[in-house]
């Protein structure tokens, strides 16, 4: 894919969860049990936003894996300053834990998949 198609969409995307993470919103509707529905939309989210930057950074991964991260802090750090969000450090460990999925378990597979192994 082209990489100019590659960074609309990755951007597009970090755009309509960085809305969804500030926006106004009811949270008691994504509270199910202990862990929220909203734990798996971060755990999610943040898998797929790493996924896409993965190739824009070619062989520097840890540079998508860093942006990926450092957007989660900084999502974090701005909704303890609105009135109608809270900042939840178990937001930041879902989204470490979608991370860390892509990284030890997705890309792995795909690179084997790609090999014919």
């Amino acid at each position: 894919m082209n990489k100019h198609i590659q960074s609309a969409i990755a951007i597009t995307y970090i755009g309509l969860i960085t809305l969804a993470e500030i926006a106004p919103v009811r949270t008691a509707e994504w509270k199910v049990g202990a862990l929220g529905l909203d734990k798996l939309a971060h755990t999610a989210s943040y898998a797929v936003m790493l996924f896409l930057l993965f190739p824009l950074c070619g062989k520097k991964r840890l540079i998508a894996v860093s942006l990926t991260f450092a957007h989660g802090v900084a999502i974090e750090l701005i909704q303890a300053y609105l009135p109608y969000r809270t900042a939840d450090p178990y937001d930041l460990l879902a989204n470490v834990i979608g991370i860390f999925l892509v990284m030890v378990f997705v890309i792995p597979t795909l690179k084997r998949l790609l090999r014919g192994g």
